[in-house]
């Protein structure tokens, strides 16, 4: 009987410690989780702040394609002597 007994206490004290190692891998999936989440929310926000990013760029590069498309339309009707080429051609009908 003694030996039934000891027996008995080694494997409750064997699932004693397998207890405590899936009650500290619980604990370490759980801060695991934690971690990936905030993880997520920050690659979340650096998301759309590149976003952000690329539709401000976007926007300046085409205040700068108008700016020159302005110059360059200005210097062409100058020299053409069209008064800055924005202008519609003058058409006189009494003498035409």
């Amino acid at each position: 009987m003694k030996a039934t007994h000891a027996v008995a206490d080694e494997i409750t004290l064997e699932l004693h410690k397998q207890l405590e190692k899936l009650e500290k891998t619980s604990v370490a999936i759980n801060d695991t989780r934690t971690n990936v989440k905030k993880a997520n929310e920050y690659i979340s926000y650096f998301a759309k702040q590149l976003m952000t990013d690329k539709i401000i760029m976007g926007l300046v590069i085409l205040c700068v394609i108008a700016i020159i498309a302005i110059l360059v339309l200005r210097v062409k009707g100058t020299e053409t002597g069209g008064g800055g080429g924005l202008r519609p051609p003058k058409y006189d009908v009494l003498h035409q």
